[in-house]
């Protein structure tokens, strides 16, 4: 079995390389500002060294022939830490095709959170808006009723009975765009406004067909 060992907990970090009890290669690190960003390049650096020393063995590295096979000598062991050096870089590699495999979805996923939240955001507003907008218009139509009803002025009260007709075909419409927007649980909310609506216009219409004399004889 070939166990990476790696040490972070002192001033000087270390790690070493073994298999089957036996230290194939170690290094030590020397760094004010953390381990973190060189923990990759160490291993990397480690796992060269032991490469290196697999061909040419120095002083400064075990012999790779330390415990011969009775059968192929020190080469068949040379071979198999070799092959047990190619083991780890594959873990690492897959290690890292990982690590970036869930950097990238994390990535996704907060994009679709941001994209999501702001179409709600964006959805909320357009509907305040359209509240705002339905608002206004009835009651400026509560007004204009009122000044209609109190105007001698034939000229006056055509206009002000025209716009009267435009606002209730804007708040109709006012009123379709929101129930269009509305979430599922809000729409038996717009339906019962627009029936409040449609009652409250028809309760204005017979006093459109009034003309002068009938609202001159209105109690003031």
């Amino acid at each position: 079995m070939t166990i990476l060992a790696l040490d972070t907990t002192s001033a000087r970090a270390s790690l070493a390389l073994r298999r089957d009890g036996v230290t194939l290669a170690q290094l030590t690190l020397d760094s004010p500002d953390g381990y973190a960003h060189l923990i990759f390049q160490a291993i990397t650096r480690l796992t060269r060294n032991l490469a290196r020393a697999a061909k040419r063995p120095t002083a400064e590295t075990i012999i790779l022939s330390r415990r011969p096979s009775p059968r192929t000598g020190g080469r068949g062991t040379m071979q198999r830490q070799v092959s047990s050096i190619r083991s780890v870089l594959a873990g690492f590699a897959g290690l890292l095709l990982l690590m970036g495999c869930l950097a990238v979805d994390s990535a996704r996923q907060t994009r679709d959170v941001s994209t999501t939240s702001a179409a709600l955001r964006k959805e909320s507003r357009d509907r305040d808006t359209l509240l705002d907008q339905l608002l206004a218009d009835i009651y400026r139509s509560a007004t204009l009723t009122r000044d209609y009803m109190l105007e001698h002025d034939d000229v006056l009260a055509a206009g002000q009975k025209a716009e009267l007709q435009q606002l209730r075909r804007q708040v109709e419409q006012t009123l379709v765009r929101y129930g269009d927007h509305a979430p599922e649980k809000e729409r038996v909310v717009v339906q019962s406004l627009q029936q409040h609506a449609e009652s409250y216009w028809t309760s204005l219409a017979p006093a459109l067909d009034w003309g002068r004399t009938a609202r001159r004889e209105l109690p003031r």
